[in-house]
Protein backbone atom coordinates (compact mmCIF):
# COMPACT_ATOMS: atom_id res chain seq x y z
CA UNK A 1 0.00 0.00 0.00
CA UNK A 2 1.24 3.18 -0.95
CA UNK A 3 1.10 6.02 1.93
CA UNK A 4 -0.55 9.42 0.83
CA UNK A 5 3.34 11.35 2.07
CA UNK A 6 4.56 14.60 1.52
CA UNK A 7 1.52 16.53 2.49
CA UNK A 8 3.28 19.55 3.27
CA UNK A 9 3.19 20.56 -0.21
CA UNK A 10 -0.29 20.78 -0.29
CA UNK A 11 -0.52 23.30 2.52
CA UNK A 12 1.46 25.58 -0.46
CA UNK A 13 -1.26 25.86 -2.43
CA UNK A 14 -2.55 28.20 0.02
CA UNK A 15 -0.01 30.28 -0.24
CA UNK A 16 -0.03 29.72 -3.90
CA UNK A 17 -4.00 30.48 -3.52
CA UNK A 18 -3.42 34.21 -2.10
CA UNK A 19 -0.53 35.01 -4.71
CA UNK A 20 -2.80 34.19 -7.22
CA UNK A 21 -5.37 36.63 -6.30
CA UNK A 22 -3.05 39.80 -5.47
CA UNK A 23 -1.25 38.72 -8.95
CA UNK A 24 -5.15 38.81 -10.11
CA UNK A 25 -5.78 42.07 -8.68
CA UNK A 26 -3.06 43.81 -9.93
CA UNK A 27 -3.52 42.18 -13.65
CA UNK A 28 -7.14 42.99 -13.41
CA UNK A 29 -8.13 39.27 -14.29
CA UNK A 30 -11.83 38.33 -12.98
CA UNK A 31 -12.99 36.67 -10.05
CA UNK A 32 -14.03 34.20 -12.39
CA UNK A 33 -10.51 33.61 -13.88
CA UNK A 34 -8.76 33.61 -10.57
CA UNK A 35 -11.46 31.42 -9.00
CA UNK A 36 -9.55 28.56 -6.85
CA UNK A 37 -10.28 24.96 -7.50
CA UNK A 38 -11.16 22.13 -5.62
CA UNK A 39 -10.37 18.37 -5.77
CA UNK A 40 -11.69 15.43 -3.64
CA UNK A 41 -9.23 12.92 -1.71
CA UNK A 42 -10.40 9.77 -0.69
CA UNK A 43 -8.50 9.21 2.45
CA UNK A 44 -9.04 6.30 4.50
CA UNK A 45 -11.50 3.73 4.04
CA UNK A 46 -12.94 2.66 7.75
CA UNK A 47 -15.37 -0.09 7.34
CA UNK A 48 -17.45 0.90 9.87
CA UNK A 49 -20.52 2.82 9.94
CA UNK A 50 -20.47 6.57 11.39
CA UNK A 51 -22.39 7.62 13.71
CA UNK A 52 -25.42 9.26 12.74
CA UNK A 53 -26.99 12.04 15.02
CA UNK A 54 -30.50 13.64 15.03
CA UNK A 55 -29.42 16.39 12.41
CA UNK A 56 -28.08 13.39 9.80
CA UNK A 57 -24.54 14.19 10.50
CA UNK A 58 -21.19 12.06 11.38
CA UNK A 59 -19.85 13.41 14.68
CA UNK A 60 -17.15 15.50 14.03
CA UNK A 61 -14.72 18.24 15.20
CA UNK A 62 -11.54 20.07 14.39
CA UNK A 63 -9.07 19.75 17.55
CA UNK A 64 -7.80 21.94 19.06
CA UNK A 65 -4.25 20.37 18.06
CA UNK A 66 -5.18 21.18 14.56
CA UNK A 67 -6.25 17.23 13.70
CA UNK A 68 -9.34 15.88 13.11
CA UNK A 69 -11.53 14.22 15.75
CA UNK A 70 -14.64 11.88 15.39
CA UNK A 71 -16.70 9.27 17.04
CA UNK A 72 -17.44 6.18 15.32
CA UNK A 73 -20.20 4.02 15.57
CA UNK A 74 -20.58 0.67 17.13
CA UNK A 75 -17.29 0.95 18.67
CA UNK A 76 -17.82 1.53 22.27
CA UNK A 77 -16.89 4.09 24.80
CA UNK A 78 -14.40 5.93 21.62
CA UNK A 79 -13.11 8.65 20.54
CA UNK A 80 -11.01 8.64 16.86
CA UNK A 81 -8.29 10.98 15.88
CA UNK A 82 -7.09 11.19 12.13
CA UNK A 83 -3.82 13.47 11.57
CA UNK A 84 -3.71 15.12 7.78
CA UNK A 85 -1.34 11.85 6.29
CA UNK A 86 -4.38 10.00 7.37
CA UNK A 87 -3.34 8.60 10.25
CA UNK A 88 -6.26 7.43 13.16
CA UNK A 89 -5.62 6.98 16.70
CA UNK A 90 -8.39 5.63 18.82
CA UNK A 91 -9.07 6.66 22.98
CA UNK A 92 -10.99 5.33 25.22
CA UNK A 93 -13.77 7.56 27.16
CA UNK A 94 -16.12 7.22 29.83
CA UNK A 95 -19.26 6.43 28.94
CA UNK A 96 -21.00 6.94 24.97
CA UNK A 97 -19.16 10.16 23.59
CA UNK A 98 -21.87 12.46 21.41
CA UNK A 99 -21.07 15.82 20.25
CA UNK A 100 -17.71 17.26 20.02
CA UNK A 101 -15.91 20.69 20.29
CA UNK A 102 -12.30 22.23 20.67
CA UNK A 103 -12.29 24.10 24.30
CA UNK A 104 -10.35 27.01 24.76
CA UNK A 105 -8.54 25.06 26.73
CA UNK A 106 -6.45 22.69 24.73
CA UNK A 107 -8.93 20.14 24.96
CA UNK A 108 -11.50 18.29 22.91
CA UNK A 109 -15.53 18.40 24.87
CA UNK A 110 -18.14 16.13 24.08
CA UNK A 111 -21.58 15.07 24.96
CA UNK A 112 -21.56 12.33 27.12
CA UNK A 113 -24.52 9.64 27.78
CA UNK A 114 -23.16 8.15 30.75
CA UNK A 115 -26.24 5.63 31.91
CA UNK A 116 -30.23 5.91 31.81
CA UNK A 117 -30.15 7.78 34.96
CA UNK A 118 -27.93 10.73 34.42
CA UNK A 119 -25.57 12.42 32.00
CA UNK A 120 -22.43 14.33 31.70
CA UNK A 121 -20.30 16.56 29.71
CA UNK A 122 -16.80 15.26 29.15
CA UNK A 123 -13.58 16.61 28.46
CA UNK A 124 -10.58 14.90 27.08
CA UNK A 125 -6.93 15.86 26.32
CA UNK A 126 -5.14 15.52 23.05
CA UNK A 127 -3.53 12.65 24.72
CA UNK A 128 -6.58 10.86 25.65
CA UNK A 129 -6.95 11.37 29.50
CA UNK A 130 -11.00 11.81 29.66
CA UNK A 131 -13.00 13.28 32.53
CA UNK A 132 -16.66 13.62 32.96
CA UNK A 133 -18.82 16.19 34.83
CA UNK A 134 -22.56 15.11 35.83
CA UNK A 135 -25.13 17.18 35.18
CA UNK A 136 -28.26 17.23 36.98
CA UNK A 137 -30.45 13.57 37.49
CA UNK A 138 -33.73 14.23 35.83
CA UNK A 139 -31.64 15.83 32.58
CA UNK A 140 -32.45 12.44 31.30
CA UNK A 141 -31.02 11.59 27.69
CA UNK A 142 -27.22 12.97 26.42
CA UNK A 143 -26.76 17.00 25.63
CA UNK A 144 -27.87 17.61 21.97
CA UNK A 145 -25.38 19.93 21.03
CA UNK A 146 -22.13 21.56 22.46
CA UNK A 147 -19.58 24.41 21.29
CA UNK A 148 -17.14 26.34 22.78
CA UNK A 149 -18.38 29.60 23.69
CA UNK A 150 -16.48 32.85 25.26
CA UNK A 151 -14.49 33.56 28.70
CA UNK A 152 -13.30 30.20 28.91
CA UNK A 153 -17.01 28.70 28.40
CA UNK A 154 -18.31 25.45 26.99
CA UNK A 155 -22.04 25.52 25.96
CA UNK A 156 -24.38 22.95 26.06
CA UNK A 157 -28.04 22.22 25.03
CA UNK A 158 -30.07 19.39 26.14
CA UNK A 159 -33.78 18.39 26.32
CA UNK A 160 -34.27 20.03 29.76
CA UNK A 161 -32.47 23.61 28.81
CA UNK A 162 -29.26 25.21 28.39
CA UNK A 163 -25.91 25.68 30.26
CA UNK A 164 -22.26 26.11 29.79
CA UNK A 165 -19.25 24.48 32.14
CA UNK A 166 -16.21 26.53 32.69
CA UNK A 167 -12.88 24.71 31.96
CA UNK A 168 -12.42 24.25 35.45
CA UNK A 169 -15.44 22.24 35.52
CA UNK A 170 -17.93 24.60 37.66
CA UNK A 171 -21.40 23.88 35.42
CA UNK A 172 -23.94 26.91 35.35
CA UNK A 173 -27.79 25.92 33.77
CA UNK A 174 -30.88 27.07 33.25
CA UNK A 175 -34.19 25.30 32.88
CA UNK A 176 -35.63 25.64 29.21
CA UNK A 177 -39.25 27.03 30.98
CA UNK A 178 -36.79 29.89 32.27
CA UNK A 179 -36.82 30.77 29.21
CA UNK A 180 -40.35 30.38 27.62
CA UNK A 181 -39.39 27.01 25.65
CA UNK A 182 -40.72 23.73 26.67
CA UNK A 183 -38.22 21.52 25.71
CA UNK A 184 -35.00 22.05 23.49
CA UNK A 185 -33.73 19.65 19.80
CA UNK A 186 -30.29 20.74 20.18
CA UNK A 187 -28.55 22.16 17.30
CA UNK A 188 -26.70 25.52 18.03
CA UNK A 189 -23.77 27.61 17.83
CA UNK A 190 -22.20 30.53 19.32
CA UNK A 191 -22.67 33.58 17.34
CA UNK A 192 -20.34 36.36 16.47
CA UNK A 193 -22.10 38.41 19.01
CA UNK A 194 -20.79 36.20 21.79
CA UNK A 195 -24.63 34.75 22.62
CA UNK A 196 -25.74 31.14 22.04
CA UNK A 197 -27.79 30.49 19.31
CA UNK A 198 -30.04 27.44 19.39
CA UNK A 199 -33.43 25.90 17.89
CA UNK A 200 -36.30 24.64 20.27
CA UNK A 201 -40.57 23.45 19.04
CA UNK A 202 -41.16 27.09 19.02
CA UNK A 203 -38.42 28.88 16.86
CA UNK A 204 -35.07 29.78 17.49
CA UNK A 205 -33.30 31.12 20.70
CA UNK A 206 -30.60 33.38 21.79
CA UNK A 207 -29.21 33.66 25.01
CA UNK A 208 -26.58 35.82 26.68
CA UNK A 209 -23.85 34.08 29.09
CA UNK A 210 -26.06 35.94 32.08
CA UNK A 211 -28.71 34.40 30.67
CA UNK A 212 -31.02 37.12 29.13
CA UNK A 213 -32.70 35.29 26.36
CA UNK A 214 -34.65 36.11 23.37
CA UNK A 215 -36.72 34.10 20.61
CA UNK A 216 -37.30 34.59 17.42
CA UNK A 217 -40.00 33.40 15.33
CA UNK A 218 -38.00 30.45 12.73
CA UNK A 219 -39.79 30.43 8.67
CA UNK A 220 -37.64 27.10 8.60
CA UNK A 221 -38.83 24.72 11.74
CA UNK A 222 -36.26 21.96 9.76
CA UNK A 223 -32.84 23.79 10.39
CA UNK A 224 -30.43 20.46 11.67
CA UNK A 225 -26.82 22.00 11.44
CA UNK A 226 -25.64 25.07 12.43
CA UNK A 227 -22.27 27.18 11.77
CA UNK A 228 -20.73 30.43 12.29
CA UNK A 229 -20.27 32.13 8.89
CA UNK A 230 -17.10 34.10 7.74
CA UNK A 231 -19.81 37.23 7.79
CA UNK A 232 -21.05 36.89 11.62
CA UNK A 233 -24.22 35.37 10.69
CA UNK A 234 -25.42 31.68 11.80
CA UNK A 235 -25.67 29.40 8.95
CA UNK A 236 -28.06 26.47 9.20
CA UNK A 237 -29.21 23.26 6.76
CA UNK A 238 -33.03 23.49 6.30
CA UNK A 239 -35.36 21.60 5.05
CA UNK A 240 -35.08 19.67 1.62
CA UNK A 241 -38.58 18.31 0.37
CA UNK A 242 -37.56 17.78 -3.47
CA UNK A 243 -35.50 18.38 -5.84
CA UNK A 244 -34.81 22.05 -6.22
CA UNK A 245 -36.49 22.39 -3.14
CA UNK A 246 -33.24 22.53 -0.50
CA UNK A 247 -32.44 25.54 1.32
CA UNK A 248 -29.82 26.63 3.28
CA UNK A 249 -30.99 29.26 5.78
CA UNK A 250 -29.23 32.44 6.95
CA UNK A 251 -30.11 34.04 10.71
CA UNK A 252 -28.39 37.33 11.39
CA UNK A 253 -27.55 38.79 15.05
CA UNK A 254 -30.73 40.69 14.73
CA UNK A 255 -32.82 37.32 14.00
CA UNK A 256 -33.28 38.26 10.39
CA UNK A 257 -33.35 35.29 8.05
CA UNK A 258 -32.54 34.72 4.52
CA UNK A 259 -32.82 31.79 2.59
CA UNK A 260 -30.21 30.03 0.01
CA UNK A 261 -31.60 27.85 -2.79
CA UNK A 262 -29.37 24.80 -3.74
CA UNK A 263 -30.56 23.75 -6.60
CA UNK A 264 -29.82 20.05 -7.93
CA UNK A 265 -30.13 18.48 -4.46
CA UNK A 266 -33.35 15.79 -3.72
CA UNK A 267 -31.53 15.94 0.13
CA UNK A 268 -31.29 15.30 2.76
CA UNK A 269 -28.60 18.12 3.55
CA UNK A 270 -25.67 16.85 6.00
CA UNK A 271 -23.75 19.13 8.53
CA UNK A 272 -23.07 22.58 7.52
CA UNK A 273 -19.18 24.19 8.19
CA UNK A 274 -17.20 27.53 7.33
CA UNK A 275 -14.58 26.92 5.59
CA UNK A 276 -10.77 28.46 5.57
CA UNK A 277 -11.89 30.32 2.46
CA UNK A 278 -14.88 31.84 4.01
CA UNK A 279 -17.68 30.13 2.19
CA UNK A 280 -19.72 27.14 3.91
CA UNK A 281 -19.18 23.54 3.07
CA UNK A 282 -21.88 21.18 3.56
CA UNK A 283 -22.99 17.47 2.50
CA UNK A 284 -25.72 16.36 0.32
CA UNK A 285 -26.34 12.52 -1.21
CA UNK A 286 -23.48 12.03 -3.94
CA UNK A 287 -22.00 15.58 -3.99
CA UNK A 288 -20.05 18.24 -1.99
CA UNK A 289 -21.55 21.42 -1.84
CA UNK A 290 -19.60 24.87 -1.73
CA UNK A 291 -21.76 28.25 -0.95
CA UNK A 292 -20.19 31.54 -0.68
CA UNK A 293 -22.30 34.14 1.76
CA UNK A 294 -23.74 35.93 -1.02
CA UNK A 295 -25.45 32.72 -1.60
CA UNK A 296 -23.37 31.18 -4.91
CA UNK A 297 -23.25 27.71 -4.95
CA UNK A 298 -20.31 25.01 -6.64
CA UNK A 299 -21.10 21.50 -6.19
CA UNK A 300 -18.26 18.67 -6.37
CA UNK A 301 -20.10 15.35 -7.17
CA UNK A 302 -18.63 12.21 -5.90
CA UNK A 303 -18.09 8.87 -8.51
CA UNK A 304 -20.61 6.64 -6.53
CA UNK A 305 -23.76 8.97 -6.49
CA UNK A 306 -25.47 7.04 -4.40
CA UNK A 307 -22.62 7.49 -1.32
CA UNK A 308 -23.97 10.36 1.18
CA UNK A 309 -22.03 12.29 2.58
CA UNK A 310 -22.79 12.34 6.47
CA UNK A 311 -20.71 15.04 7.77
CA UNK A 312 -17.97 17.84 6.88
CA UNK A 313 -15.24 19.66 9.02
CA UNK A 314 -12.55 22.05 8.44
CA UNK A 315 -9.08 20.36 8.76
CA UNK A 316 -5.45 21.40 8.81
CA UNK A 317 -5.63 22.17 5.13
CA UNK A 318 -8.78 21.43 3.77
CA UNK A 319 -12.48 20.61 4.52
CA UNK A 320 -12.51 17.11 5.24
CA UNK A 321 -15.76 15.20 5.78
CA UNK A 322 -17.17 11.52 6.11
CA UNK A 323 -19.06 9.60 3.02
CA UNK A 324 -21.48 6.45 3.35
CA UNK A 325 -20.46 4.31 0.38
CA UNK A 326 -23.81 2.69 -0.98
CA UNK A 327 -24.76 0.25 -3.59
CA UNK A 328 -28.14 0.62 -5.31
CA UNK A 329 -29.46 -1.25 -1.62
CA UNK A 330 -26.97 -1.49 1.36
CA UNK A 331 -24.50 0.13 3.09
CA UNK A 332 -20.99 -0.86 1.49
CA UNK A 333 -18.71 0.85 3.70
CA UNK A 334 -17.72 4.37 5.01
CA UNK A 335 -14.83 6.44 4.35
CA UNK A 336 -13.48 9.64 5.51
CA UNK A 337 -12.43 12.15 2.83
CA UNK A 338 -10.86 15.60 2.15
CA UNK A 339 -11.64 18.22 -0.13
CA UNK A 340 -8.57 20.48 -0.89
CA UNK A 341 -7.38 23.36 -3.18
CA UNK A 342 -5.73 22.41 -6.35
CA UNK A 343 -3.38 23.98 -8.64
CA UNK A 344 -2.74 21.71 -11.41
CA UNK A 345 -4.74 19.13 -13.33
CA UNK A 346 -5.15 15.59 -13.20
CA UNK A 347 -7.69 13.58 -14.95
CA UNK A 348 -8.38 10.03 -15.25
CA UNK A 349 -9.39 7.76 -18.01
CA UNK A 350 -11.75 6.14 -17.68
CA UNK A 351 -13.13 7.09 -14.33
CA UNK A 352 -14.41 3.92 -13.41
CA UNK A 353 -12.05 1.49 -12.55
CA UNK A 354 -11.83 -2.27 -12.98
CA UNK A 355 -8.98 -3.73 -10.60
CA UNK A 356 -6.51 -5.42 -13.22
CA UNK A 357 -7.80 -3.22 -16.34
CA UNK A 358 -5.38 -0.45 -17.26
CA UNK A 359 -5.99 2.97 -16.68
CA UNK A 360 -4.74 6.36 -17.67
CA UNK A 361 -3.60 8.91 -15.63
CA UNK A 362 -3.17 12.71 -17.83
CA UNK A 363 -1.55 15.37 -15.20
CA UNK A 364 -1.14 19.37 -16.76
CA UNK A 365 0.17 22.50 -15.27
CA UNK A 366 3.00 21.19 -13.51
CA UNK A 367 6.45 22.88 -13.49
CA UNK A 368 8.78 22.29 -16.31
CA UNK A 369 10.52 19.03 -15.89
CA UNK A 370 9.73 18.89 -12.57
CA UNK A 371 9.28 15.50 -10.24
CA UNK A 372 5.86 14.41 -9.35
CA UNK A 373 5.12 12.51 -6.86
CA UNK A 374 1.67 9.99 -7.19
CA UNK A 375 -0.18 8.84 -4.31
CA UNK A 376 -2.83 6.46 -4.60
CA UNK A 377 -5.49 5.85 -1.60
CA UNK A 378 -6.08 2.21 -0.75
CA UNK A 379 -4.22 -0.69 -3.17
CA UNK A 380 -5.46 0.90 -6.65
CA UNK A 381 -1.93 2.41 -7.50
CA UNK A 382 -0.06 -1.46 -6.63
CA UNK A 383 0.64 -1.55 -10.03
CA UNK A 384 1.05 2.39 -10.94
CA UNK A 385 4.13 3.89 -10.86
CA UNK A 386 4.75 6.61 -8.00
CA UNK A 387 6.29 9.02 -9.60
CA UNK A 388 6.81 10.67 -13.11
CA UNK A 389 9.30 13.33 -14.66
CA UNK A 390 6.67 16.15 -16.00
CA UNK A 391 7.75 17.19 -19.87
CA UNK A 392 8.74 20.75 -20.60
CA UNK A 393 5.36 21.85 -20.91
CA UNK A 394 4.78 20.55 -17.46
CA UNK A 395 2.47 17.96 -18.41
CA UNK A 396 2.55 13.96 -18.15
CA UNK A 397 0.95 10.25 -19.10
CA UNK A 398 1.09 7.51 -17.14
CA UNK A 399 -0.51 4.36 -17.98
CA UNK A 400 -0.76 0.89 -16.16
CA UNK A 401 -3.28 -2.02 -14.45
CA UNK A 402 -5.74 -0.53 -11.48
CA UNK A 403 -4.67 -2.16 -8.22
CA UNK A 404 -6.64 -3.90 -6.11
CA UNK A 405 -9.18 -2.23 -4.23
CA UNK A 406 -13.56 -2.89 -2.91
CA UNK A 407 -15.34 -1.05 -4.60
CA UNK A 408 -16.23 2.76 -3.84
CA UNK A 409 -14.62 5.90 -4.41
CA UNK A 410 -10.76 6.00 -4.65
CA UNK A 411 -8.75 8.88 -5.63
CA UNK A 412 -4.99 9.88 -7.22
CA UNK A 413 -2.99 12.59 -5.99
CA UNK A 414 -0.49 14.21 -8.24
CA UNK A 415 1.87 16.47 -5.91
CA UNK A 416 4.66 18.73 -7.88
CA UNK A 417 7.79 18.02 -5.86
CA UNK A 418 9.26 21.66 -6.57
CA UNK A 419 6.28 23.51 -7.57
CA UNK A 420 4.13 22.42 -5.00
CA UNK A 421 1.22 22.40 -7.21
CA UNK A 422 -1.51 19.27 -6.56
CA UNK A 423 -4.00 18.05 -8.94
CA UNK A 424 -6.25 15.23 -7.86
CA UNK A 425 -8.40 12.78 -9.71
CA UNK A 426 -11.53 10.94 -8.01
CA UNK A 427 -12.61 7.50 -9.53
CA UNK A 428 -14.92 5.01 -8.63
CA UNK A 429 -13.84 1.51 -8.48
CA UNK A 430 -16.17 -0.86 -9.88
CA UNK A 431 -16.24 -4.79 -9.31
CA UNK A 432 -14.80 -7.04 -11.86
CA UNK A 433 -15.24 -11.01 -12.52
CA UNK A 434 -13.25 -12.88 -14.37
CA UNK A 435 -14.57 -16.58 -16.07
CA UNK A 436 -12.23 -19.46 -17.47
CA UNK A 437 -12.29 -20.84 -19.80
CA UNK A 438 -14.74 -18.17 -21.85
CA UNK A 439 -16.57 -20.52 -23.53
CA UNK A 440 -18.02 -24.00 -23.54
CA UNK A 441 -20.63 -26.54 -23.78
CA UNK A 442 -23.43 -27.49 -21.51
CA UNK A 443 -22.08 -28.82 -18.75
CA UNK A 444 -18.47 -28.02 -18.67
CA UNK A 445 -16.83 -26.51 -15.83
CA UNK A 446 -16.36 -22.59 -15.53
CA UNK A 447 -13.90 -21.13 -12.62
CA UNK A 448 -15.30 -17.54 -11.44
CA UNK A 449 -12.68 -14.92 -9.86
CA UNK A 450 -13.95 -11.77 -8.91
CA UNK A 451 -12.34 -8.30 -7.51
CA UNK A 452 -13.69 -4.75 -6.51
CA UNK A 453 -16.79 -5.89 -4.60
CA UNK A 454 -18.39 -3.84 -1.82
CA UNK A 455 -16.59 -4.95 1.40
CA UNK A 456 -19.49 -3.85 4.35
CA UNK A 457 -17.85 -4.28 7.83
CA UNK A 458 -14.60 -5.96 6.44
CA UNK A 459 -16.78 -8.86 4.40
CA UNK A 460 -19.54 -9.20 2.21
CA UNK A 461 -21.52 -12.31 0.50
CA UNK A 462 -21.77 -11.90 -3.24
CA UNK A 463 -24.27 -13.79 -5.34
CA UNK A 464 -23.35 -15.67 -8.18
CA UNK A 465 -26.18 -15.76 -11.13
CA UNK A 466 -26.26 -17.15 -14.37
CA UNK A 467 -28.66 -15.30 -15.78
CA UNK A 468 -30.41 -16.72 -19.01
CA UNK A 469 -31.87 -18.66 -17.63
CA UNK A 470 -31.81 -17.46 -14.15
CA UNK A 471 -29.84 -19.53 -12.08
CA UNK A 472 -28.04 -19.02 -8.74
CA UNK A 473 -25.23 -20.38 -8.73
CA UNK A 474 -24.44 -20.68 -5.10
CA UNK A 475 -22.42 -17.42 -2.98
CA UNK A 476 -18.90 -16.30 -1.94
CA UNK A 477 -17.18 -14.17 0.75
CA UNK A 478 -14.64 -11.50 -0.51
CA UNK A 479 -11.53 -10.77 1.35
CA UNK A 480 -10.95 -6.98 3.05
CA UNK A 481 -10.02 -5.75 -0.76
CA UNK A 482 -13.19 -7.24 -2.32
CA UNK A 483 -11.60 -10.21 -3.26
CA UNK A 484 -12.66 -13.80 -4.41
CA UNK A 485 -11.18 -16.80 -5.99
CA UNK A 486 -11.81 -20.25 -7.44
CA UNK A 487 -15.60 -20.39 -7.50
CA UNK A 488 -16.46 -23.39 -9.89
CA UNK A 489 -19.90 -23.90 -11.73
CA UNK A 490 -21.08 -26.12 -14.77
CA UNK A 491 -23.08 -24.47 -17.32
CA UNK A 492 -26.67 -25.05 -17.19
CA UNK A 493 -28.14 -28.04 -18.98
CA UNK A 494 -31.08 -25.46 -20.50
CA UNK A 495 -28.87 -22.38 -21.16
CA UNK A 496 -28.81 -21.60 -25.17
CA UNK A 497 -26.34 -21.28 -27.47
CA UNK A 498 -24.30 -17.45 -27.53
CA UNK A 499 -22.67 -15.02 -25.26
CA UNK A 500 -24.51 -15.54 -21.40
CA UNK A 501 -23.90 -13.61 -18.94
CA UNK A 502 -22.79 -14.39 -14.88
CA UNK A 503 -22.75 -11.72 -12.52
CA UNK A 504 -21.45 -11.32 -8.75
CA UNK A 505 -23.85 -8.85 -7.16
CA UNK A 506 -24.89 -8.36 -3.49
CA UNK A 507 -28.62 -8.98 -4.41
CA UNK A 508 -30.82 -11.71 -4.53
CA UNK A 509 -31.92 -11.39 -8.29
CA UNK A 510 -35.93 -11.30 -7.86
CA UNK A 511 -36.29 -9.55 -10.69
CA UNK A 512 -33.80 -7.26 -13.20
CA UNK A 513 -30.25 -6.77 -12.01
CA UNK A 514 -29.96 -3.70 -10.48
CA UNK A 515 -28.77 -0.19 -12.43
CA UNK A 516 -25.43 0.92 -11.13
CA UNK A 517 -23.79 1.96 -9.61
CA UNK A 518 -24.49 -1.01 -7.72
CA UNK A 519 -21.70 -2.80 -6.72
CA UNK A 520 -22.42 -5.46 -9.40
CA UNK A 521 -19.68 -7.75 -11.98
CA UNK A 522 -20.11 -9.12 -14.76
CA UNK A 523 -18.49 -11.82 -17.29
CA UNK A 524 -19.85 -13.70 -20.31
CA UNK A 525 -19.53 -17.22 -21.15
CA UNK A 526 -19.72 -18.24 -24.80
CA UNK A 527 -22.25 -21.49 -24.66
CA UNK A 528 -20.82 -23.44 -27.73
CA UNK A 529 -23.94 -24.62 -29.68
CA UNK A 530 -24.84 -28.69 -29.35
CA UNK A 531 -23.10 -30.95 -32.07
CA UNK A 532 -25.41 -32.88 -34.13
CA UNK A 533 -24.56 -36.02 -33.15
CA UNK A 534 -25.85 -35.11 -29.63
Amino acid sequence: MQDCTNQRTIGQLWRISLLGGLIALLLGISPATAAQQYGIIERTLLNLTLSLGPDIGTVFARGPDGNVWFVPFNEGPVIDRITQAGVITQFTTIGAPGQLTAGPDGALWFTLGTGTDFIAIGRMTTAGVSTSYNLPHHWVGSPLGIASGPDDTIWFTAWHGIGYITTSGTIVQRESSSFGVDRLLGPMAIGSDGALWFAHPEGIGRCTRDFVCTNFSSPDPGASSWALGSDGAIWTTGECPSVDACKVGRISTDGAFTFYPVPGIAGPLSQIAAGGDGALWLGAPGQIVRMTTSGTVTAYPLPNSNAFVTGIVRGPEGMWFAELELTAAQLAGSRLGEVVPVGASLAADPTNWKPGENVTLTGSGFASGETVNLHYSADIGKELPSTVMADSTGAFVVTGAAGPSPFGDASVEAIGQSSGKLGVATVLVVPRLIVSPTSGSVGDTITVSGTGFPVDFGFSTVQIYWLNPKVKLGTVTVDVLGQFTGFTFAIPADAPAGEQAVVGTLFQLNGSVPSPPNGNGDAYVDVLASSPSE
